[in-house]
């Protein structure tokens, strides 16, 4: 319970108390719903998701060049993210596509 913290902590100041307490047990109730930390990103069985490509061109795009300064960083983050299984690096399809890290 302690990743949901955070959360109640940040609740509204305008809430009643009853409001408030309903919010606070809703919260604990579906816990398990909220990240634990920033590669918790969960799963789903629930739905399958595809993108049909037969017959279509793939986008090509030129290499987006990050500041030197920050490749230490972002290879580090992006090794963290490969070793998590989030990213998949050494593509060989022809559908492959630039990775965009936004902070």
């Amino acid at each position: 319970m302690e990743h949901v913290q955070c959360i109640i902590s940040k609740l509204p100041r305008e809430l009643t108390s009853e409001q408030r307490n309903k919010a606070i047990e809703f919260i604990c109730c579906n816990a398990s719903a909220f990240s634990r930390s920033e590669f918790d990103l969960g799963r789903t069985h629930l739905v399958e998701h595809s993108i049909e490509t037969v017959g279509s061109r793939p986008v090509r795009q030129a290499l987006r060049r990050h500041p030197v300064s920050y490749l230490p960083q972002t290879n580090e983050y992006v090794q963290q993210l490969q070793d998590r299984g989030i990213v998949e690096l050494r593509s060989g399809s022809e559908l492959v596509s630039n990775m965009v890290l936004v902070c």
